[in-house]
């Protein structure tokens, strides 16, 4: 596959996604995250961590939550050098972060990561990880309604509407 084949099938797999069809999205997510590469640029590392949120989001949409958590949990380790092989990054977070911070800030990138965690650990009823990652989620970016929703539904399944109104008061 060619560098712009790659770009395609990502933009390819959001439309799909966006169009509520996670098959699709995730064959072609699953192809970029199969692409072997003996040097990767950073381009394709950044691409593959696109390809890692809408995998994990297409497989919580099919009802594949535990893959969707392994997916997204998963070190990246063909992507990166010999030293950081040994010495692999401890947060898989951060990783993610900092290779989706090339399309947008930091904070935005973490705010992205966290709601994408959230919805994850959220669909394989860890409710728990899912609140926190959702309650960080919404510390880096207030305005995100994303994460105020992620963190609305983790209130309301743990039956907490006091909370969840709080949330609701807080946003207007």
């Amino acid at each position: 596959m060619h560098d712009h084949e790659e770009a395609i099938r990502i933009l390819v797999a959001y439309v799909r996604l966006e169009l509520g069809d996670p098959v699709v999205a995730l064959t072609m997510a699953k192809s970029v995250l199969s692409r072997n590469v003996d040097s990767p640029t950073s381009i394709s590392i950044k691409r593959k961590a696109l390809a890692r949120l809408y995998a994990c989001e297409a497989l919580c949409c099919i009802g594949n939550a535990p893959a969707a958590l392994q997916i997204i949990l998963k070190s990246d380790m063909e992507s990166v050098s010999d030293s950081e092989q040994r010495h692999p990054p401890a947060d898989p977070i951060e990783k993610l972060v900092d290779d989706m911070s090339w399309k947008m800030d930091k904070g935005e990138a973490r705010a992205l990561v966290n709601v994408a965690f959230s919805a994850t650990f959220a669909a394989n009823d860890e409710l728990g990880k899912a609140e926190n990652h959702a309650k960080v989620a919404l510390a880096v970016n207030l305005k995100s309604v994303n994460a105020r929703n992620a963190l609305l539904f983790c209130l309301l399944r743990r039956g907490d509407t006091a909370g969840a109104l709080n949330i609701l008061r807080m946003s207007r």
